[in-house]
């Protein structure tokens, strides 16, 4: 479950930045300014009933987050993934979504927080 997992797993987005800290700033910056833009992509797609669109933008989102070690957005994205693909119900779909948001608000927090010189 996404309890267990960091919020960002910083050693591992360091490492995949090649130890480069201001080029990770850079790309965290960059997918927290993009979030807002998935969301709404999800749950327009929600609102539509349009259950493979969902899939697909959630299935970006849990890339993108994956590759920044953002784990519990990349987690929960995964369950909207799969939700859209098997095409279970609204309920199910907007209980994850209010997960995911709640997630990405942690994540926020968490950037906000971040000393970056520390690393």
């Amino acid at each position: 479950m996404s309890e267990d997992l960091p919020i960002i797993d910083f050693n591992e987005a360091l490492n995949r930045a090649l130890g480069d800290v201001d080029f990770l700033k850079m790309m965290m910056d960059e997918f927290q300014a993009a979030i807002p833009d998935f969301v709404n992509r999800i749950e327009k797609a929600l609102h539509d009933g349009d259950m493979d669109t969902l899939s697909k933008d959630a299935h970006q989102l849990k890339g993108s987050s994956a590759n920044l070690a953002a784990k519990k957005i990349s987690a929960v994205a995964m369950e909207l993934e799969h939700i859209g693909k098997n095409a279970k119900d609204n309920i199910s779909v907007e209980d994850t979504m209010n997960r995911l948001k709640a997630e990405i608000a942690a994540f926020d927090e968490k950037l906000a927080g971040t000393d970056w010189s520390s690393f």
